[in-house]
C-alpha cells in the first residue's frame, strides 16, 4: 500500500509519503487541525494515521473492526466515522481511538463510502444493497437515519459534498455516472457519463472532479 502526495498543479512533482506492505487501503482523509493523514486498512481490520511527511504512524480500531472502508473526519470534534461493509455498520471513533459508538447497525447491507456536511451535521453514505441501493444520510449523533437518494441509484460508490453549491455529488459504478443533487433533495442532474467503473470520488474548489476507475 503506497500514500502518495500530488499537487494539483500538473507541473509540480509528486511524492511518496507512506509505503507500508499488506496493506490494503480503501477510505482516506486529511486531518487538518494536527495535519494527519488517516486512511482504512481493511487487510488489518484498523484505522491508520501518519504525520503528512509519512512518520509517526498510529493504528486504533484494530480489535473492533472487520473491514473498514469509508471514512470521514469530524476534525472539529476530533472524530472519525466509518463504514464496515462486514459488520454492515457505520460508527464514530475518536481520533486518538479511546473511545467509539456504534451509529447504525440495522438495515445496511454493503456500505460503502463517507461524506460529510459540517454545516447542517449530517453525514452521507452509500449502501451497495443488491436489491434496494440508496444514499443514505443520518445526524453526526446518530440520529434521523434516513434514504436521501433511493430512485436511480444501482451501485453508489464514491460521495463528496459541496459546501458552497450545497450539493451531493457521487458516482454510481451500476450506471456508469458521476451525478449530483442539492442538500434539499432538489435539482438532481448527471454530471458525467459514461464511465467505467468509478470507484472513489473527490473535488478540488467545487470546480473539478477526480475519480478513481476500477475497470480492468
Amino acid at each position: 500500500m503506497t500514500i502518495i502526495e500530488r499537487s494539483v498543479n500538473p507541473d509540480l512533482p509528486g511524492k511518496q509519503l507512506i509505503v507500508v506492505p499488506h496493506q490494503i487501503a480503501v477510505g482516506i482523509d486529511f486531518d487538518c487541525q494536527e495535519e494527519r493523514i488517516v486512511w482504512s486498512d481493511i487487510a488489518g481490520h484498523s484505522i491508520l494515521s501518519a504525520s503528512i511527511n509519512g512518520t509517526n504512524e498510529q493504528k486504533f480500531m484494530d480489535t473492533v473492526l472487520k473491514s473498514p472502508e469509508g471514512i470521514a473526519i469530524d476534525w472539529s470534534s476530533r472524530n472519525v466515522y466509518y463504514a464496515d461493509s462486514v459488520k454492515d455498520e457505520i460508527g464514530v471513533a475518536s481520533l486518538d481511538g479511546k473511545y467509539y459508538k456504534t451509529l447504525i447497525n440495522e438495515g445496511l447491507v454493503n456500505p460503502r463510502a463517507l461524506a460529510m456536511d459540517l454545516t447542517d451535521r449530517y453525514l452521507y453514505y452509500s449502501d451497495w444493497h443488491r436489491e434496494n441501493p440508496v444514499i443514505g444520510r443520518v445526524r453526526l449523533d446518530g440520529t434521523e437515519n434516513s434514504a436521501f437518494i433511493s430512485t436511480e441509484v444501482n451501485l453508489p460508490n464514491g460521495l463528496t459534498v459541496l459546501l458552497e453549491r450545497r450539493e451531493l455529488c457521487w458516482v454510481d459504478a451500476g450506471l456508469q455516472h458521476l451525478s449530483c443533487i442539492g442538500l434539499n433533495g432538489q435539482n438532481r442532474r448527471v454530471v458525467y457519463a459514461p464511465l467505467q467503473y468509478p470507484f472513489g470520488l473527490t473535488v478540488h474548489n467545487e470546480q473539478r472532479f477526480y475519480w478513481t476507475d476500477w475497470s480492468e
